[in-house]
């Protein structure tokens, strides 16, 4: 229950995902432990990837949790749709929000060894009331 309270929250990154929804990255008490693994998924995939972290698309499943890279730097993503028949795969970062079809070769094994994976996503999806959402 919210109380009649003023609340404040700081917001480091938006992303709207379809006219009636928006992603709102919050600072809080995760903000930290996500530097701290985004670091180490970092390091880890930049210097010392192999084989063995490579996921072909035969062994993808919607909802798994992998890694992928955006930008030069690699993310927490969960696989949205797997197109059939091609390589392409639909990723949602878990942390900021943003959507991306990809090569399924550009996912990586989750760092699963690493604590700070099982860090509750860090992101807020909001609805906006009475905004409809795309026809796509």
């Amino acid at each position: 229950k919210v109380g009649s309270g003023r609340v404040s929250i700081v917001i480091v990154d938006v992303s709207v995902t379809d006219p009636g929804c928006v992603c709102l990255h919050i600072v809080g008490l995760g903000t930290q432990k996500l530097a701290d693994l985004s670091s180490d998924i970092n390091n880890y995939y930049n210097k010392k990837s192999s084989a063995r972290d490579m996921l072909t698309k035969n062994r993808l499943t919607v909802g798994m949790i992998c890694c992928a890279k955006y930008n030069d730097e690699w993310y927490r993503v969960k696989v949205m749709n797997i197109s059939p028949g091609i390589s392409k795969v639909l990723v949602e970062c878990i942390d900021y929000g943003y959507t991306e079809q990809i090569e399924a070769s550009r996912l990586k094994r989750p760092l699963t060894e690493n604590p700070l994976f099982d860090l509750p996503p860090q992101l807020i999806k909001c609805k906006l009331h009475d905004v409809p959402p795309s026809q796509d």
